[in-house]
């Protein structure tokens, strides 16, 4: 018996603990009217933005995506730092023929354009990949 009691409180303890970390490591959410990112809402949209001859740096992700949440933050720092580039979002589940259209079978992931032309590619929430990207094609 008492060893029951000892591992519910040792499992209370562990639970307690990740509870606080995950509390922690939360992002807070993004207020949309201040964000340097443009949605996406059509496909005509999304042809006419990636044809621009400066870099666009495309985001497809889903709203019920973790790793897109947790990447978002970072995105928003680039589009501050990267300002020759323009940064668009497509949320996939708005516009699954426009993800389909490039390939985008897993989220978050982003696309790099250059005069309409795909010029790189970073498939999951890897912010050093996207910055080394940035620093090459911007």
């Amino acid at each position: 018996m008492l060893n029951f009691v000892l591992l519910v409180v040792i499992v209370f303890l562990i639970n307690k603990f990740l509870t606080r970390q995950a509390t922690k490591a939360t992002a807070k959410p993004i207020d949309p009217s201040m964000s340097n990112i443009t949605p996406i809402t059509s496909e005509a949209q999304f042809k006419e933005v990636v044809s621009a001859s400066n870099l666009v740096v495309v985001d497809f992700f889903a709203t019920w995506c973790g790793p897109c949440k947790m990447l978002a933050p970072m995105l928003e720092k680039f589009a501050q730092e990267y300002t020759t580039a323009k940064f668009y979002n497509v949320d996939v589940d708005q516009l699954p023929n426009v993800a389909a259209s490039n390939d985008v079978s897993s989220m978050p992931t982003l696309l790099f354009f250059k005069g309409g032309e795909l010029v790189g590619k970073v498939i999951g929430a890897n912010p050093g990949a996207v910055k080394a990207n940035l620093a090459k094609l911007a």
